[in-house]
């Protein structure tokens, strides 16, 4: 309960408020979410909004997006039968690439790095390689899966 307190003590959002947000942004993961429907969804204004987000979760409302959407990124990567390209556009990345820099940047390797080290123990062992360009049956993204904030554009970042 301290904490609860210290972070309206120093302007940051209401448990119920915050979650409300994070859920706005977690089902809106694929899409283009801009600051201020975030903001609107909470029923703040956006410079309040981002402040007291960023006091209450120590991360701008955009880097916690842009976070989530690399958590979702990494599960979707251990799905051999879906390619680079539709993981971005499953995302709401512009292309691949705008994937590939927020994924590096995010966590230090490309999604393929990461993908191979993570499954690839389980090609060499089983004697089958996955075909990672392959089609999948539904783009759409999930909605049961964590977000983050910022909407991708053809550089990777946030509007």
């Amino acid at each position: 309960m301290k904490v609860l307190i210290t972070a309206l003590a120093r302007g940051g959002l209401p448990p119920s408020r915050l979650r409300r947000a994070c859920d706005y942004m977690v089902s809106r993961l694929g899409e283009d979410v801009s600051l201020q429907e975030v903001a609107a969804s909470v029923e703040l204004s956006t410079g309040h909004f981002s402040t007291a987000f960023k006091q209450s979760s120590g991360v701008t409302p955009r880097a916690w997006m842009r976070r989530q959407r690399i958590d979702r990124a990494k599960t979707l990567l251990h799905d051999a039968n879906l390619n680079l390209t539709q993981i971005a556009i499953i995302l709401g990345y512009a292309n691949q690439s705008s994937l590939g820099v927020a994924f590096k940047r995010e966590t230090g390797v490309t999604p393929t790095q990461w993908r191979v080290r993570e499954i690839g123990d389980r090609m060499t062992t089983s004697g089958h390689r996955p075909d990672f360009h392959s089609s999948h049956e539904s783009l759409a993204p999930q909605r049961d899966s964590p977000p983050a904030i910022g909407s991708p554009n053809g550089s990777g970042e946030g509007r």
